[in-house]
């Protein structure tokens, strides 16, 4: 049985068995160029105003983690291990 990606009729090269697709060697360029225009503002961002956001959201994450902790507490402890015991449990909660 061939897969599509197997047989796909471009340029692109797959990865990790088809779930990553990257475009053909010619896009490199164009593809560098728009993740540096997406990072480096981003990083500049981030960089210059990480403080003031972190203390401005800080009451936020703690009422977040407050949530989190309540609802964990709320679930027997074999659910915290097997992920289709949690999702069971997560359902019926």
């Amino acid at each position: 049985m061939l897969r599509s990606y197997m047989v796909w009729p471009a340029r692109n090269t797959f990865c990790c068995w088809g779930h990553l697709m990257t475009g053909p060697p010619e896009d490199l360029m164009p593809n560098m160029c728009a993740w540096v225009t997406i990072v480096v503002p981003m990083t500049l961002f981030l960089y210059s105003w990480a403080t003031t956001l972190y203390d401005a959201s800080l009451p936020l994450l703690a009422f977040v983690r407050a949530c989190v902790n309540t609802e964990s507490d709320r679930v027997p402890q074999p659910c915290r291990t097997d992920v289709g015991i949690r999702l069971l449990a997560s359902c019926v909660l």
